[in-house]
């Protein structure tokens, strides 16, 4: 090997690359998970929509749906309802931040102790188009897998500013179908 192999890119094994190739292309065994992330409903009350509009009004979320976005939700949720596993397909992100109108809303789900170390939010991606959506689903670690503990199918949990500027709670905080129809109808469906 002379000089100008060394200078030339490499793949993990050592093995020059070619000129059409790249570095970039060629897979890292160090950022492989070992393991594959498992997913699992937390629990049954997990389903059921709630707000906080009575003890917090400041809080601003409920996840209750709007009865004309029900066939919308369905086929967002669809998938993941049938195999929560499919939420590692997802964008997962580890920090949701912390204050205290988080962990109201948490709470709200959450009964045993907790951290904010702990929660992960998910992107929910439609199953047709690969598009985001405003559904997200919020995760906590427990022993070696993600308990879905929060949907929030509005995205109000953190809100972002296009919820913010079109007042999407306003306009939905009298929803009153709650979520558990809409899952006992995908249950209909399997």
């Amino acid at each position: 090997m002379n000089i100008d192999d060394v200078l030339k890119p490499q793949n993990n094994s050592g093995d020059i690359l070619d000129s059409k190739e790249s570095v970039l292309d060629q897979k890292s065994q160090y950022l492989e998970p070992t393991t594959k992330r498992s997913f699992e409903l937390m629990n049954e009350d997990t389903l059921k929509s709630k707000r906080n509009i009575t003890d917090f009004p400041e809080d601003e979320f409920t996840n209750f749906l709007n009865k004309k976005l029900e066939p919308e939700f369905i086929h967002n949720v669809y998938e993941y309802a049938r195999d929560w596993n499919k939420l590692d397909e997802g964008t997962i992100d580890a920090d949701t931040g912390e204050n205290e109108r988080l962990e109201r809303i948490f709470n709200l789900y959450l009964k045993e102790d907790w951290s904010f170390d702990d929660i992960a939010k998910c992107r929910i991606r439609s199953n047709q188009l690969n598009d985001s959506t405003a559904l997200r689903v919020y995760l906590i670690m427990e022993e070696k897998s993600y308990k879905v503990f929060l949907i929030d199918p509005l995205h109000l949990v953190i809100p972002s500013q296009w919820q913010r500027r079109n007042n999407t709670f306003k306009k939905n905080k009298g929803n009153g179908l709650c979520m558990s129809k809409a899952f006992e109808k995908i249950d209909e469906m399997v």
